[in-house]
């Protein structure tokens, strides 16, 4: 499997006792585990507005899933202890986005890219917007987040970067994008039109 999240930059060191509690992918867990508690209220509560929109379709994938496949079937009972981690580690408005993280960690060897990135993505955006931050420090980055994440135009984590081309934009530009959001346009198309107007 390709692009699974790097939630470090570099990969924990599993124990015994962590194999025998999240199974082969101990790894990816404990480095998702480790990386948890370092997320800022600002990404804990995009990751929650993400999951809230994502929401239905993950449970219509996973919630009601029978496991036809032995190794499935097994993984369900270490996906549990996992999220059960997660949760314990996450910001209180991250909880649900860590624990379907650590669900899809779990079983990233074994479950297909799409369903890797639906369970992934509402706390890999929440990792955009800590990563990016730093970068675009002196504008009003932060307030666009989160005016524009009730607004549910923020998907996925290359959204969070056109934010921040958006909140480097001069103020003309960024009323226009805001406009353009309001009448429907996505958000990425809102910003390229703005720059062409």
């Amino acid at each position: 499997m390709s692009a699974l999240v790097r939630w470090l930059p570099k990969l924990a060191v599993a124990s015994a006792d962590d194999i025998a509690r999240y199974g082969p992918q101990a790894a990816r867990v404990k480095t998702l585990l480790d990386f948890i508690p370092t997320m800022s209220d600002d990404a804990a509560r995009m990751s929650r507005n993400v999951y809230d929109v994502n929401m239905h379709a993950q449970y219509d994938r996973w919630g009601n899933a029978t496991y036809t496949d032995p190794l499935d079937a097994e993984r369900a009972i270490e996906r549990r202890g996992a999220r059960y981690a997660a949760w314990d580690a996450a910001p209180r408005a991250a909880e649900d986005a860590a624990g379907d993280a650590a669900r899809a960690e779990v079983t990233s060897d074994i479950i297909t890219p799409e369903y890797y990135r639906l369970l992934t993505n509402p706390l890999a955006m929440g990792r955009a917007v800590d990563v990016l931050a730093p970068r675009y420090k002196d504008t009003p980055f932060r307030e666009l987040l989160q005016e524009l994440a009730p607004k549910r135009v923020i998907t996925q984590p290359s959204d969070v970067l056109a934010v921040g081309r958006i909140a480097r934009s001069p103020e003309d530009i960024r009323e226009i994008v805001m406009t353009l959001i309001a009448d429907g346009v996505p958000l990425d198309e809102a910003y390229q039109m703005a720059r062409l107007l």
